[in-house]
């Protein structure tokens, strides 16, 4: 079992695969594992996914009305972030509970009630779990601001 990605602590699968995939094609990183009790640390060569271009995808369910894309690198510094962790808002559709709520193209959507995005299919994931009519909190950075954001499913 993986426990460490260069020295950032691994608790699941996804948040791996995003260290892994921020890590940056073709530089080497240090991994620890757990091998049947014992600590054994490695170094490995990262290479780069087939394909590797930057996603947009549709946070899930689209009735919220957000258009999200992966934070790349620069927003994550911009954001005053050590990672390019959350999910960056591309849009916001007019009139919807997302425009009601106060989130602007360039936020950086880090939480949503006590789960922690990591990428666009995290943020998908947590508000499919939110019923209709419920509120639901979002942790959201701004530029190096972090505000606290009630959104109610429509």
């Amino acid at each position: 079992m993986i426990t460490s990605f260069d020295g950032v602590r691994v608790n699941d699968a996804q948040r791996l695969r995003w260290l892994a995939a921020v890590g940056g094609a073709g530089r080497e990183a240090q991994v620890s594992l757990n091998r049947q009790g014992h600590a054994v640390h490695l170094t490995v060569s990262l290479a780069p996914m087939p394909n590797d271009e930057p996603q947009v995808s549709w946070a899930q369910p689209d009735d919220v009305g957000l258009v999200v894309r992966r934070v790349d690198v620069p927003a994550a510094r911009t954001a005053g972030l050590a990672l390019p962790i959350g999910a960056q808002v591309s849009s916001v559709k007019q009139g919807s509970a997302a425009e009601g709520a106060g989130l602007k193209k360039g936020d950086v959507l880090l939480k949503v009630d006590e789960h922690t995005i990591y990428a666009p299919d995290a943020l998908s994931q947590a508000l499919a779990k939110v019923r209709r009519g419920e509120t639901v909190r979002l942790v959201v950075r701004r530029g190096a601001e972090t505000l606290f954001i009630a959104m109610r499913r429509p």
